[in-house]
């Protein structure tokens, strides 16, 4: 869809791409919080409670977690497709 959009040479059409696709994440996201709610709600909340530095512990390790995929997908794996480091590549692509 984005080289389709690219090639089309249309900001409209590479705008409505890139939107389409934060929205398909952001439903995404809030669909695996809405089953880790139900799946472990009161355990969880339980859980975080029981100590007061667990909150930030488990908020800490999120962005952890999320920081080390941001870095990785677009300091490392973005720049191998121009020939910028290497990423490996499976074998159908």
């Amino acid at each position: 869809m984005f080289q389709f959009a690219a090639s089309t040479h249309n900001p409209a059409l590479g705008a409505a791409a890139f939107a389409l696709q934060i929205l398909g994440n952001i439903t995404l996201m809030a669909a695996l919080y809405l089953l880790v709610t139900h799946v472990g709600g009161g355990r969880l909340r339980r859980g975080l409670a029981a100590s007061p530095y667990r909150p930030a512990r488990f908020s800490a390790a999120s962005l952890i977690v999320s920081g080390t995929h941001l870095t990785t997908c677009w300091c490392v794996r973005v720049p191998s497709f121009f020939g910028i480091g290497w990423w490996p590549t499976v074998p159908w692509s």
